[in-house]
């Protein structure tokens, strides 16, 4: 081979490398497709090969700032074959229960939201969005035990054996109690539903009252003339003859000594069968018109038997 064909082999071989080399720069250092995906929106972008996260998301037009949250470091060296998320921070308003405070977020759904701003939940609590507020409803389910008193009846029954208008209590009524167990939903603070889940009742006593149906033997007139008093108040007052004839027949019917009908007697009307009261009263006894007729001494020592046989002594104060 002679010089001249020697240096047109070295020539050519010189330009197959040139060639070759300026081949292999431009693949290595060749724009290739990366993938950016900011809040759900994902577009390629086309960065050089082993460019950095920082470069391919400024030519994607992505602004970074400090309260944003990157999946990969800027200073990270890109790979094609990942796709780079930006996740923007935005102002979220949440309504916890009653309150309402502003937070900043870049994430989206309600449980990640909740928890990254440190944001609990209880077992009963609702979360939903109402239009770009996010609403919590706290609920909290109390059991509770409420008593309800059962009111008690009461019932008459005749009784021979005791004086017609007497009554006698024989049994006592007690109320009944009524215990529920309830479950009591409270929403915010708010009582809302009430469920019973159990409930326990005692029953009441029904009282009974005995009613005398037993008729009193007719009174006898009293003969003036046919006692002596025997009580004189220290203001002078006497049953007089005919209020101690009437104070021994009611000694008779209720077994209180005369003595004492007498000091009634002498009390209430110094011993005036005629004695009237502007309240009402009248007679010896000075009874209320409500216990009967005073007409007659007769009619009055009916009327104090009955108020004796419904309130005792304490009729007149005793």
């Amino acid at each position: 081979m002679n010089k001249k064909q020697l240096l047109t082999v070295s020539t050519g071989a010189t330009l197959l490398l040139s060639s070759l080399g300026l081949v292999t720069y431009n693949v290595a250092f060749a724009d290739i497709d990366y993938t950016v995906k900011q809040n759900h929106v994902t577009q390629a972008v086309k960065a050089p090969r082993h460019t950095d996260v920082k470069t391919v998301l400024e030519k994607a037009g992505v602004e970074v700032k400090s309260e944003d949250r990157v999946s990969h470091n800027l200073d990270d060296e890109a790979k094609p074959e990942e796709t780079i998320e930006v996740s923007k921070a935005r102002e979220l308003t949440i309504k916890d229960g009653t309150e309402t405070k502003t937070i900043t977020t870049t994430f989206h759904t309600p449980s990640d939201i909740l928890e990254n701003a440190g944001i609990t939940l209880s077992e009963h609590d609702k979360v939903k969005w109402e239009g770009d507020v996010l609403v919590i409803t706290r609920i909290v389910v109390n059991t509770e035990t409420v008593d309800e008193t059962i009111p008690f009846e009461t019932r008459e029954e005749e009784d021979a054996s005791l004086a017609k208008g007497q009554k006698k209590v024989k049994t006592e009524g007690r109320n009944g109690t009524m215990t529920l167990t309830q479950n009591v939903v409270y929403e915010n603070g708010t009582k809302t539903t009430t469920t019973t889940v159990d409930k326990k009742v005692t029953d009441p006593v029904t009282q009974v009252i005995l009613v005398g149906t037993k008729e009193s033997a007719p009174a006898k007139e009293v003969v003036q003339s046919s006692a002596s008093p025997s009580v004189r108040l220290s203001n002078g007052n006497t049953a007089g003859s005919v209020g101690a004839s009437a104070a021994q027949e009611m000694a008779r019917r209720t077994g209180v000594s005369a003595t004492t009908w007498e000091t009634i007697i002498a009390r209430e009307s110094n011993g005036d069968p005629n004695a009237y009261n502007p309240s009402g009263a009248s007679g010896l006894f000075q009874t209320m018109p409500g216990w009967g007729s005073t007409a007659t001494v007769a009619d009055q020592i009916e009327a104090a038997t009955r108020a004796y046989n419904a309130q005792g002594l304490a009729a007149w104060g005793f």
